[in-house]
């Protein structure tokens, strides 16, 4: 008999080095909407101020493996992890990497949980991180900003 395979929800931030602006954030994007549909990950990714914030829920061995490229990747400093659970379904099932960015991030979103910027997340708690991304996730939801 075959095991079922487990869901994992991992969720980080990181600081981008300097250098990185939005074509290159654009373009991370668009690799990553590729490498997590071959990869069966879904998730959300969330950039301002400088920071990633970024949900990602899988298979245990290809969340694991992503995040470890991405706390490696020179773009990144850094990484924090913030949330880690095994999940019983996909919250972003219908998305490869949907996406916030800094022109459509609402302010009102990230007040509501007591920041102004990204870079507040330390701030949180793990669990109000959580409730932020799904706030944040309503918010692409709305804007079309699914892949």
């Amino acid at each position: 008999m075959q095991r079922p395979i487990s869901l994992y929800r991992l969720i980080y931030a990181s600081a981008v080095c300097e250098g990185v602006g939005s074509s290159q954030v654009r373009a991370i994007l668009d690799v990553s909407r590729r490498n997590n549909a071959a990869l069966g990950v879904t998730g959300l990714l969330c950039f301002s101020s400088g920071v990633f914030l970024q949900w990602l829920e899988g298979r245990r061995d290809a969340v694991n493996r992503l995040y470890h490229r991405i706390a490696s990747d020179p773009r990144h400093r850094d990484p924090v992890l913030l949330w880690l659970e095994d999940a019983h379904e996909r919250v972003f099932a219908d998305w490869s990497m949907g996406y916030v960015g800094e022109g459509v991030l609402a302010s009102a979103t990230l007040f509501r949980f007591g920041i102004s910027r990204l870079d507040e997340l330390r701030e949180l708690s793990g669990a109000a991180v959580v409730k932020l991304l799904l706030a944040l996730g309503d918010q692409a939801r709305r804007l079309g900003q699914a892949a």
